[in-house]
């Protein structure tokens, strides 16, 4: 790495860490006192209908994909809104039964031309499916992605997905552990330009902590992790290892916000990101900014809406 890119790559994540200190500081004044608690706390939600929205404003410092560079130059902003109505609840084997819709975007200010287009809109995602919940705390959640990109630099791409998610908040509770919400995701590639559909497979854990108790703005530390796996040649070489995320994440309820407004939630964070040669070589014909590091330090900021 040039000591131009180190220097760069250390302001973002310096900058990401002195934000999320400014989160962190004021409630550690307020409940440096108070005893920590296990697991993340449910924010209440006026919301009792079978309707509900998520949306999420994401800034950050560069767009890694499944362990690909995509964008780190200029500010990246990642808009996201989702939609999802309940259709069923019961005891029963199936005991809840959900569908969702949801939009994706990455809008960089960024708009040199070179390896990517000069249009600050890069990719939309469509995504529409379905929830299903199991029984001992399981969910399973099929659906289809649309990728586009309306900057032309990638051709469109779409895959059906499924992931298998573990809520163990309750079991972990009861051993005095906090909860580690393991997940898998399993991707297959339904077209692709180049005609050669991949499946790529991802399992991750997501251990979460309340380190700082407030009556209304606990603060809770995650510690998300991701383990990506290119199957069928998808990341276009003989390696199956594709990448390594391991990341810090601080969160805070926005409790100024009245409830009847939804739960709005701040978060900050940094990732590491580990990616293979072939992971690297694949992001190389679109990545902006220069070539991926081995190593990739990505800082976000996110608000967070939930109604």
């Amino acid at each position: 790495m040039s000591q131009g890119r180190l220097w760069h790559s250390l302001r973002q994540v310096t900058g990401v860490l002195a934000i999320v200190g400014l989160l962190v500081i004021p409630t550690l004044a307020t409940a440096q006192d108070q005893p920590a608690a296990q697991n993340e706390p449910v924010l209440e939600n006026p919301n009792t209908g079978a309707i509900k929205l998520d949306i999420s404003v994401d800034w950050v410092s560069e767009y890694v994909w499944r362990g690909m560079l995509r964008k780190n130059e200029g500010l990246i902003f990642q808009p996201s809104a989702t939609v999802t109505a309940k259709l069923y609840e019961s005891e029963d084997l199936l005991r809840s039964l959900d569908v969702f819709a949801s939009i994706w975007n990455s809008i960089q200010s960024d708009t040199s031309p070179g390896a990517n287009s000069n249009k600050p809109w890069f990719q939309t995602n469509y995504v529409a499916g379905v929830s299903a919940g199991l029984p001992e705390n399981f969910s399973l959640d099929t659906f289809v992605v649309f990728y586009t990109f309306p900057s032309g630099t990638i051709q469109p791409v779409s895959e059906l997905d499924l992931q298998l998610s573990y809520d163990d908040t309750k079991v972990m509770e009861d051993a005095g552990l906090f909860a580690l919400k393991p997940y898998a995701l399993y991707a297959i590639e339904l077209e692709d330009s180049n005609g050669a559909e991949g499946q790529y497979l991802e399992l991750g854990l997501k251990p979460s902590v309340v380190v700082m108790e407030s009556e209304d703005y606990p603060v809770t530390l995650a510690v998300p992790i991701r383990n990506g796996l290119g199957l069928s040649h998808y990341y276009g070489g003989e390696t199956v290892w594709g990448f390594t995320s391991v990341g810090v994440e601080v969160s805070m309820p926005l409790a100024m916000v009245p409830v009847e407004y939804g739960a709005w939630r701040l978060v900050g964070g940094v990732d590491a990101i580990f990616a293979s040669d072939d992971a690297r070589q694949a992001a190389a014909s679109v990545a902006d900014g220069g070539g991926q590091n081995d190593v990739e330090w990505v800082g976000k900021v996110s608000l967070q809406m939930s109604y």
